[in-house]
């Protein structure tokens, strides 16, 4: 009886997720305007923390928290779908490839790329 209960509390026990992972990535983003996609180099910053299940996503248009819809275990980090800010998303994170979809006045635009992790801090 002693070791059942040694053996739950074991297994009740769940190890903690790592911190946050911070991403760079670098690609382009077109942007739909007067019907046609004009595309620009951009890097946009990623944030996966898999503790709280949530993706942030940073351009020059700005910054959006939001979840996530696949397990830490996955390959592909998926982000739910929203109505505006970024919309949809993906990241590979074997091969590293990403896009976005970002919705805002008065148009929308779709960020395509390769993310690596970012430079830690120096200082």
């Amino acid at each position: 009886m002693r070791w059942v209960v040694i053996v739950s509390a074991a297994l009740s026990v769940s190890p903690a997720l790592a911190a946050p992972i911070r991403l760079e990535c670098k690609g382009q983003t077109s942007v739909y305007e007067k019907g046609m996609f004009s595309p620009t180099d951009e890097t946009v910053s990623v944030t996966l923390d898999f503790a709280l299940g949530s993706v942030t996503v940073g351009s020059r248009a700005g910054n959006w928290t939001v979840p996530m819809v696949n397990q830490p275990s996955e390959d592909m980090v998926t982000l739910a779908h929203r109505e505006d800010g970024v919309t949809m998303g993906s990241i590979n994170r074997i091969t590293g490839i990403a896009s976005f979809g970002f919705a805002m006045a008065p148009g929308f635009s779709i960020f395509k790329g390769v993310c690596q992790r970012a430079p830690e801090n120096l200082f």
